[in-house]
C-alpha cells in the first residue's frame, strides 16, 4: 500500500531533512565503507551520501552536514 500524502509542507529549504542510516551492508567497499548515511532535503529534494566504516562515526557526519548547511547556504537545518 502506498503511503498517505504527507500534510506538511515546507517553505524554505532545510526546514525538514529526513535522514536514513542503514548498514552494515554484507560486502564493504573498496575503502572499507559499509554504512551509508542518506540527507533528503524535503523541500528541494536534493539528496546527500555518505559512507561510514562504523556507525559511531554517523554523528559526527551529521554535525558536519549542520555545519556545511550553515557556511554554504546561510541556512539553519
Amino acid at each position: 500500500m502506498p503511503f498517505p500524502h504527507s500534510q506538511i509542507h515546507c517553505t524554505r529549504i532545510f526546514e525538514l531533512v529526513h535522514i536514513d542510516l542503514w548498514g552494515p551492508y554484507c560486502v564493504q567497499t573498496y575503502n572499507g565503507y559499509k554504512y551509508f548515511l542518506t540527507i533528503v532535503d524535503d523541500y528541494s529534494r536534493t539528496n546527500w551520501t555518505h559512507l561510514s566504516t562504523t556507525k559511531s562515526n554517523v554523528l559526527l557526519l551529521i554535525k558536519a552536514f549542520i555545519e556545511m548547511v550553515l557556511t554554504q547556504f546561510n541556512a539553519m537545518v
